[in-house]
């Protein structure tokens, strides 16, 4: 069981934290470069903060940064993501970048759940019906990228 505080749920505590965030990323990358790390601490606070085209363009900037193939990336794929989802009107640009996600890590169950989403919701059964075969199928999960509260239910097949 994991346990919060009243602390880490006021909105108050939670914009403040993401103010720090955002001054703690500007002084590493003053002193160290751009990095994805930074990148993804930078589009995280950004999104608490309601500034989501800032974030997708730190998540976008992450992906970039990132080694291809690394947690890092797909990390950023899944925020870049998130993010779009507040924009259904934009479905398309979500689309292509499932699909470059999909092409450095093309069976991440959940990459493969989500993109079977996105074409379920433009009417493209027959491809999200593929998607998520695939990931039923030969889906594998990166339990580093996973934030849930009961991890033991996972189990990984890769």
């Amino acid at each position: 069981i994991i346990e919060r505080g009243t602390r880490d749920l006021d909105p108050a505590s939670r914009r403040m934290r993401a103010e720090r965030n955002l001054r703690l990323a500007d002084l590493e990358q003053l002193g160290s470069g751009p990095s994805a790390r930074i990148e993804l601490v930078r589009a995280e606070a950004l999104s608490q903060l309601d500034q989501p085209e800032k974030a997708a363009a730190a998540y976008r900037r992450a992906v970039g940064l990132a080694a291809r193939g690394s947690t890092e990336a797909l990390d950023a794929y899944y925020g870049w993501l998130t993010i779009y989802d507040q924009w259904p009107e934009r479905r398309n640009e979500q689309l292509a970048i499932a699909a470059a996600a999909l092409d450095q890590f093309p069976l991440d169950a959940q990459l493969l759940c989500a993109t079977g989403n996105y074409l379920q919701a433009q009417g493209r059964y027959d491809l999200a019906a593929r998607s998520y075969q695939a990931a039923s199928e030969h889906g594998c999960v990166n339990i580093e990228t996973w934030h849930l509260e009961n991890i033991a239910e996972l189990t990984t097949n890769c």
